[in-house]
């Protein structure tokens, strides 16, 4: 199992950096009623025999989701959580070798945009994975930027285009990363929209509304496949790792019972050769048979005491993989505890820790005891159920809140 936190980056973009080389990644973005609209398009190339999946890990929690290309695609799949979202892309045929395929992927992100008291302040994910890498962020009809020294990253221009102020970033990374984007805006003074305008915005919305009709059928089929998949793989991984341990602490014993048995081997022929000694000075006749056999035995000798050399130095060998095995299990154990925590955010720490403590709890309380809105609680509770982490339970007439056996042991 990978340790979390140092991996994640490496879990995101390993397939592709195994198969794929990203030429060219050009990323559109519209900030729309408080939700940014996400146009991604990857030029790749592909260096693997029979390979017909693509997969990219997006550091947002992304709502909707359509994926278009190029090459025909049988399907996709996406998994949204803690604040990813992993998707795999099926082509209907292993990808031609060194060949550009374009793909596009268009999906709607929340959350990413705050109200401040004059302000609406901004603040995303971007992967970077492309050799070169373009980020168009247009702002709101209307809207202007407040503090341009607050933008990051550095490296940007800001243009537009009539309508927008388009903040623009041209990169060229020497490796991969996960770019983060944050700004501050706010509206300029009401100017009407026009009708043309409002066409344009409904166009968009039914676009995607639909491509999100389309995506979530995926994603039901693919989810729940993909989820079992991963828990089936961390479960075989500690079988395997279990059993390697197992087969070397056997192979150990074995090697220590036949040293013993080849140390009392050793000891035999060492009385065997005070015998023949002793022959040797009674029967002079036989001096040159009982030599040729004095020095066969000699070498039996220093073959076995050679063997039994070898034998000592695999053993501490073996000694040393079993530790790192051990070592590598107990990383393992201790990586599993406390990873849920480390991927909510603090108003969710806050009320999985009231259901820790109270076991039972309603959503009533919970409003009542952290001071939230209730609105806000049954927002938090809602995803938090979604998730796998807290479930209902009827207790008399009154639904409960408690925490899932999986979140239990992990928190």
């Amino acid at each position: 199992m990978v340790i979390k936190k140092l991996l994640l980056i490496l879990l995101l973009f390993l397939p592709n950096i195994l198969a794929y080389q990203i030429e060219n990644e050009n990323i559109v973005c519209f900030i729309h009623n408080n939700n940014l609209l996400e146009n991604i398009t990857l030029e790749f190339k592909n260096f693997e025999n029979n390979k017909s999946t693509f997969y990219i890990t997006l550091p947002q929690n992304v709502k909707i989701l359509n994926i278009s290309s190029n090459y025909p695609i049988d399907g996709y799949s996406a998994v949204f959580q803690d604040g990813t979202s992993n998707i795999a892309v099926a082509f209907e045929k292993p990808l031609p070798i060194n060949k550009t395929v374009s793909l596009t992927l268009t999906c709607l992100v929340k959350d990413c945009i705050w109200k401040g008291y004059d302000y609406y302040q901004f603040i995303t994910n971007f992967p970077i994975i492309g050799k070169n890498v373009k980020i168009k962020l247009y702002l709101p009809p209307g809207a202007v930027i407040v503090y341009p020294n607050l933008i990051t990253p550095e490296g940007y221009e800001i243009t537009g285009d009539g309508k927008h102020q388009i903040i623009v970033w041209n990169l060229k990374p020497k490796s991969e990363f996960i770019m983060t984007t944050s700004l501050r805006f706010a509206y300029a003074p009401y100017t009407p929209i026009t009708n043309k305008e409002k066409k344009d915005n409904n166009i968009i919305i039914f676009l995607i509304l639909l491509s999100g009709s389309i995506a979530f059928v995926a994603y039901e089929r693919f989810k729940r496949i993909k989820i079992n998949k991963e828990k089936n793989q961390i479960y075989d991984n500690y079988l395997e790792i279990k059993g390697q341990l197992a087969e070397k602490n056997k192979q150990i014993s074995d090697l220590e019972d036949k040293c013993r048995f080849l140390e009392e081997e050793v000891g035999k022929l060492k009385n065997i050769i005070e015998e023949k000694d002793k022959v040797i000075c009674e029967m002079s006749k036989k001096v040159e048979e009982y030599l040729k056999e004095i020095k066969l035995l000699g070498k039996e000798k220093e073959d076995l005491i050679n063997n039994i050399t070898e034998l000592k130095a695999k053993i501490e060998k073996l000694k040393d993989e079993n530790e790192k095995l051990k070592n590598i299990i107990d990383k393992y154990k201790d990586s599993e505890k406390g990873i849920l925590l480390n991927f909510l955010t603090d108003d969710e720490k806050k009320i999985i820790k009231l259901i820790k403590e109270h076991k039972y709890i309603t959503q009533k309380d919970i409003v009542s005891l952290t001071r939230m809105s209730k609105s806000k609680v049954s927002r938090i509770v809602s995803e938090l159920e979604e998730r796998g982490i807290v479930k209902k339970e009827k207790v008399g007439r009154i639904n409960m809140l408690t925490l899932t056996d999986e979140a239990d042991n992990l928190i």
